[in-house]
């Protein structure tokens, strides 16, 4: 059975479904969201931009809201 990654985006309030491995930079890359303007989760817990993914892994892309 191969495991596809669960990556829940919040701006758009949609949850997509894909296989993929690689860092969290590069998916972010993929589904095209600025990693300057968004936390990630990834299975409860945030993590880094280099951190590596596996396609059993469970992923919230959360907006940061910056107020002034």
């Amino acid at each position: 059975m191969v495991h596809k990654m669960d990556v829940f985006i919040e701006r758009k309030k949609q949850t997509i479904n894909l296989k993929f491995t690689g860092t969290v930079n590069q998916l972010l890359k993929k589904i095209n969201q600025n990693p300057e303007s968004v936390l990630v989760v990834v299975n409860n817990e945030l993590v880094t931009n280099d951190y590596k993914l596996k396609n059993s892994d469970s992923v919230k892309i959360l907006s940061v809201i910056s107020g002034g």
